[in-house]
């Protein structure tokens, strides 16, 4: 046995036992062992235990616990298929409807509100650097999120079914609305002049086309939204405004803190007026007469460049007659590897008439490519500008 070692614990052996384990290695008595093994495993492995496992009272157990398997899977998968042609088919109706509405000169604004007719503001890129969905992507993301409406309602039902839930037995705990205003940084003054302002669907910077302070906003005529922008106080706002409460619209919307630099931007067929009794008109710089001059008429269709087809400057989009989308592509000149990133795009609906068949103050920098896609506009010079440095008035999106 010399050299030899234990089969079991690979321990040295004197005279065939395993001076570690104590284990007889002598041939002529070795035994099977493995480590670890327990006793369920051996019992299994036995020939009575593989004879009742293979039983045809064990077979068909198996068979009928398989059966009832399937048949809750059948039932779950035709389930499904109703509840995702339901989905399909309400999917289809929304999408159509929306593409009428859009025909007709309106768009909807958000989930769960009315349809506005006006302007359509593009703040992906602005706030998420959102690229361009083109239509390919967005059939397959439409795709996905009716998979996942599917899926997370499948759960839902399951969970509320098992645990005997129902509307009468869950209350409504409300939901504490986050403060706009959390992470700003300075108080509005409480002293100043009393101001009053009417606006028209556009752009309009705080500290340059109205003062400082903390408004109202009231509506005048019409409907649709009014939403403040401000980068350096993280306040981000938007109202719809107008009388359909059931669409969230409000008539006045109080405690609207403007500070310098904000942008305030109406859209849609609407008409608000601004008041305070704080404006801090006395910091406000004195507006530049806008150099510009000449019209320029943007062909159905055609895209042209600010800086090499026509003057960058700021400009109204004017409607000629007909309603229209219009795009504008602004460069921001970022280095993204998606192309469509390193792009801003401003867009609005033009209508053929009433408040929104004009949009005020559109700053269109050297290099912007613009188009008009279903009819012609004009760009018309705006009034007043801030600037001739017209790129830099996207610099806060950077």
């Amino acid at each position: 046995m010399k050299g030899k070692r234990c089969y079991l614990c690979g321990g040295k052996l004197s005279d065939g036992r395993c001076i570690e384990c104590g284990l007889d290695n002598l041939k002529s008595e070795r035994k099977s062992y493995r480590l670890n093994s327990s006793s369920y495993e051996k019992k299994m492995h036995s020939p009575s235990s593989v004879s009742d496992a293979n039983s045809e009272k064990a077979r068909a157990g198996r068979s009928a616990a398989a059966q009832k398997k399937q048949d809750e899977r059948n039932e779950g998968l035709a389930k499904a298929r109703v509840a995702r042609e339901a989905d399909l088919t309400k999917s289809y109706e929304d999408r159509k409807k929306k593409t009428d509405q859009a025909a007709a000169g309106y768009i909807v604004h958000n989930a769960g509100s009315s349809p506005q007719k006006g302007t359509l503001r593009n703040t992906g890129y602005t706030k998420q650097k959102l690229g361009k969905i083109s239509k390919n992507n967005m059939t397959k993301l439409t795709g996905v999120i009716i998979t996942l409406v599917i899926a997370v309602g499948s759960l839902v039902t399951e969970y509320i079914s098992k645990n005997d839930l129902s509307s009468s037995k869950i209350e409504s705990v409300p939901v504490e609305e986050q403060d706009p205003y959390e992470f700003v940084q300075r108080e509005l003054s409480t002293e100043g002049v009393d101001y009053e302002v009417l606006l028209l669907p556009g752009e309009y910077q705080a500290g340059v086309h109205i003062p400082e302070g903390n408004y109202q906003v009231i509506l005048k005529e019409g409907s649709g939204n009014v939403s403040v922008d401000d980068i350096e106080n993280s306040i981000y706002l938007w109202q719809a405004i107008g009388t359909n409460e059931e669409h969230d619209e409000v008539e006045q919307w109080d405690d609207v803190r403007i500070y310098s630099g904000a942008v305030i931007e109406v859209t849609g067929n609407l008409q608000v007026q601004l008041k305070t009794d704080c404006a801090q008109s006395t910091a406000m710089p004195l507006m530049q007469e806008n150099p510009l001059t000449q019209n320029i008429t943007l062909t159905k269709g055609k895209e042209v460049t600010a800086g090499e087809d026509f003057p960058a400057g700021v400009y109204d989009i004017v409607s000629m007659g007909e309603w229209t989308y219009v795009a504008c592509k602004i460069p921001m000149y970022t280095d993204f590897e998606e192309e469509e990133l390193n792009y801003m795009t401003q867009s609005q609906w033009i209508s053929e008439d009433g408040l929104d068949s004009t949009y005020r103050n559109l700053v269109i920098p050297s290099g912007a490519q613009i188009y008009a896609e279903n009819a012609d506009v004009q760009l018309i010079p705006s009034e007043f500008i801030i600037s001739e440095d017209y790129d830099s008035y996207y610099d806060r999106y950077r």
